[in-house]
């Protein structure tokens, strides 16, 4: 016969046994709970973008094209390709929260709203990017366009336009490509190589240091710690005390302090 305190002691031990099955369970349920997080958190992202294209009255009701009231928001557009029906309390609504009285407007009682799609391929998006990428890029030359992801817009009007940090050495690069048609807006990571022409102020190169207040100009010799174009920010340091100093480039060897 088994005593309790034996009863006891197997049934502690056998409960000893589950903590790595549960413990791989919890696991398993935690990297499931994590994986749905980031994809939620990517939705989240990814929507403001999503959410900027709205329906105006004048495409509901068109006798408003042109107008101050045709401009009024109904509701959330629908995606490049794709349509969707407003129905007349949508658009009653929306003219209730905007302070409009709908009397004398002919609302209808439902209208489908299409946005036609318009897919541009890669070599396309690189024609677009170009001028974009002269002036994210000057006075460097864009060389090279690594092949972009093809997207899908809304058909009509297209803005274009680059976000990059400006370079000085001759390399690859990377920026984003925004583009936005009907306020529907897709970011577009790119990267490109570039041609650079030598900076006027070369890192650990001898400089002149320029230091205007008021009327007065001073300068003083010192070495750039950076190198640097036209008009840019340079930490560099002047040779009778060793000071560091933020300048901007002006010339050939030559930069201007700034916040002193």
């Amino acid at each position: 016969m088994i005593s309790n305190s034996e009863k006891y002691s197997i049934k502690r031990r056998s409960r000893a046994r589950i903590p790595p099955i549960a413990g791989l369970v919890r696991n398993v349920l935690l990297l499931f709970a994590m994986r749905r997080l980031w994809i939620l958190i990517g939705l989240l992202v990814a929507l403001p973008a999503l959410a900027q294209e709205r329906i105006v009255l004048s495409e509901v009701i068109p006798a408003l094209q042109g107008t101050e009231l045709g401009l009024t928001e109904v509701g959330d557009a629908p995606a490049p390709g794709m349509s969707r029906v407003v129905s007349r309390s949508e658009v009653l609504s929306a003219l209730r929260k905007n302070g409009v009285s709908p009397q004398g407007l002919n609302v209808p009682r439902a209208k489908r709203v299409t946005r036609t799609a318009r897919r541009l391929e890669s070599k396309e998006l690189a024609e677009l990017a170009a001028p974009a990428l002269t002036e994210s890029f000057s006075p460097c030359q864009v060389e090279r366009i690594a092949q972009l992801e093809a997207v899908t817009v809304t058909d009509g009007p297209l803005s274009v336009r680059v976000e990059a940090r400006p370079t000085v050495r001759s390399g690859n690069a990377s920026g984003v490509l925004i583009l936005e048609s009907a306020n529907h807006v897709i970011r577009v990571p790119l990267r490109v190589s570039v041609r650079c022409p030598p900076p006027l102020v070369a890192a650990s190169s001898q400089v002149r240091i320029v230091v205007r207040i008021g009327n007065v100009v001073a300068s003083a010799s010192g070495q750039a710690l950076q190198a640097g174009g036209l008009d840019d920010i340079v930490s560099v340091t002047r040779s009778t005390d060793g000071a560091r100093i933020r300048a901007r480039v002006v010339g050939s060897a030559t930069v201007e302090a700034v916040d002193l």
